[in-house]
């Protein structure tokens, strides 16, 4: 028999794919059970105090359920805290669960913002320049006279 290229080879099983994303969109996907947004697991949390940095994020999230995952977003340049991150926990209900705890709390001397994590269309989704616009920007300006 022959081989088709790219094609599984002969007893491989497949996965099939969720809500009609692509198999490897759904198995893959960082921060969902199952690839639908109903489902994430990662939450995104503003407001921070920028003295935090991530295991106290973790270890202050943690009363919500099991986190696997906590970062802190930072400044390149300087790499000091945005005041912002995300969290990310074993289960979707854990996250739902830190949401309905911790939205509108007092973290050190500030009030947080915690909400689901959107997540974001697939880049063939997208449009090139970010806008999301169909329309082009231009090019290079003019002519030379």
């Amino acid at each position: 028999r022959e081989q088709i290229a790219g094609a599984a080879p002969a007893g491989a099983t497949h996965r099939p794919a969720a809500r009609g994303k692509s198999a490897t969109m759904a198995s893959f996907k960082r921060g969902r059970d199952d690839g639908g947004a109903d489902d994430t697991r990662k939450v995104f949390v503003t407001g921070l105090p920028y003295s935090v940095d991530w295991t106290e994020l973790k270890t202050h999230f943690e009363s919500a359920g099991a986190v696997s995952y906590s970062g802190i977003m930072k400044e390149k340049e300087t790499g000091r805290s945005k005041g912002c991150g995300s969290v990310e926990f074993e289960t979707s209900m854990d996250a739902r669960k830190a949401v309905s705890m911790f939205n509108g709390t007092k973290m050190g001397e500030r009030t947080i913002t915690v909400r689901l994590d959107a997540p974001m269309d697939p880049p063939s989704k997208r449009h090139a320049d970010g806008y999301g616009d169909t329309y082009s920007r231009g090019g290079m300006g003019g002519g030379m006279g």
